[in-house]
């Protein structure tokens, strides 16, 4: 498999939905390339930034929420 295809799949093995068999030769690719390695490690990291933030928000929201609806309010 290309690079290019390998990329464009990056985001689905990361989320775990490529089917086994596709899983599989964008494993054996990884482990032979030099560039998607760098790539894959730059999704995981938007990923994780993104799970951060929205964990953040969450919060902030919640804490919003409940100071508006709390009875000594």
């Amino acid at each position: 498999m290309r690079c290019r295809k390998v990329i464009s799949c990056l985001n689905a093995y990361v989320d775990g939905e490529l089917p086994e068999r596709q899983c599989s030769i964008v494993e054996n690719h990884l482990a032979t390339c030099e560039v998607c390695p760098g790539r894959l490690e730059e999704i995981r990291g938007i990923g994780e930034l993104l799970q951060g933030t929205l964990r953040s928000e969450e919060r902030r929201v919640g804490k919003e929420c409940r100071s508006r609806w709390s009875p000594y309010h």
